[in-house]
């Protein structure tokens, strides 16, 4: 660990915050300067919708909550309402679109095996390419920040290539511990493998019978006599 925190730079510590900063969602933003200055809270993006039309949806909502009341429905506030509500108004980016496109929204799996032509001769991926792959990555991530004079464009390709791998990586990570898992079970395995005594009806074991060779034993004194 210690090797690890004396390898980190300035430059990997932007990288982490402008990570965290691009994955802070607009609403998040509206929720926090809600209390503190509402009057700034609808020049936001995302929250124009809150208006007086919005406002009545809002009262209708919560009416129907009250009738409905139980579990889940008495504890329900105007505030609650109005976060989703500002949350399904802020227009979706194109990595979210990217991410419904992964998850197959509104595509079926018969038309997009019918789309897609087979590719014979494709060769299995295997668990040892993909640190491979890895390793050039890092490889272009290092001559980029060194050469580029752009340091947030350089940041930002590392971000969105690492987003990219992050299957792969995931992949790797699967393969390594169930090879792990298996390494164990071979070592927890018993070396013996022979056949225990199985019990008789009588409750004695049985053991498998042992031949045993033809020894010849010297003439005792009594038989000498």
């Amino acid at each position: 660990m210690m090797v690890y925190w004396k390898s980190v730079t300035i430059r990997n510590v932007i990288d982490y915050v402008g990570t965290a900063w691009d994955n802070i969602k607009q609403a998040t933003i509206n929720n926090c300067w809600k209390n503190i200055w509402p009057d700034c809270v609808e020049n936001f993006e995302g929250f124009e919708g809150v208006t007086e039309s919005i406002k009545n949806s809002v009262k209708n909502i919560m009416h129907i909550t009250w009738q409905i009341s139980g579990e889940g429905f008495d504890d329900m506030r105007e505030e609650d309402v109005e976060e989703i509500l500002a949350e399904k108004a802020i227009e979706p980016t194109n990595e979210d679109l990217d991410e419904m496109a992964k998850q197959g929204v509104g595509v079926s799996d018969d038309e997009d095996n019918e789309s897609q032509p087979k590719s014979p001769g494709i060769v299995p991926l295997t668990a040892a390419k993909i640190p491979e792959w890895n390793s050039a990555l890092e490889k272009i991530f290092n001559d980029m920040e060194e050469c580029d004079p752009m340091l947030d464009r350089s940041l930002k390709f590392k971000r969105l290539t690492s987003s990219a791998f992050a299957p792969y990586a995931e992949m790797l990570k699967d393969s390594r511990q169930k090879a792990k898992q298996t390494g164990l079970t071979q070592i927890l395995e018993p070396v013996w493998k022979g056949k225990l005594p199985t019990p008789s009806a009588s409750g004695e074991s049985q053991t498998s019978e042992v031949e045993l060779t033809d020894v010849n034993l010297p003439p005792s004194s009594s038989s000498a006599e």
